[in-house]
């Protein structure tokens, strides 16, 4: 009986620990994700080729590498799914 409520106990832990340490964050076009906090997922750079070069190249690779799903213009994002 002892061992089963400290199973219990540790159960109700972790589940409170994943609870504190897991959130929603905005994204770049206006969605909720969820969130890892102290995580880096994104990334960003500065390049010296103009930005429609870029665009273009970006859309090329994420279509040979996997499925483009969705592209904003206006807010100048790209959403894929790549292939590992």
């Amino acid at each position: 009986m002892v061992a089963m409520n400290i199973k219990v106990f540790s159960f109700g832990l972790i589940c409170a620990g994943g609870l504190l340490l897991t959130g929603c964050v905005n994204t770049i076009d206006g969605r909720s994700a969820v969130g890892v906090p102290l995580v880096k997922d994104t990334m960003s750079r500065r390049y010296e080729r103009p930005t429609l070069e870029l665009w273009a190249a970006a859309k090329d690779v994420l279509k040979a590498d996997g499925a483009l799903y969705s592209e904003d213009t206006l807010r100048s994002t790209l959403e894929a799914s790549v292939d590992t």
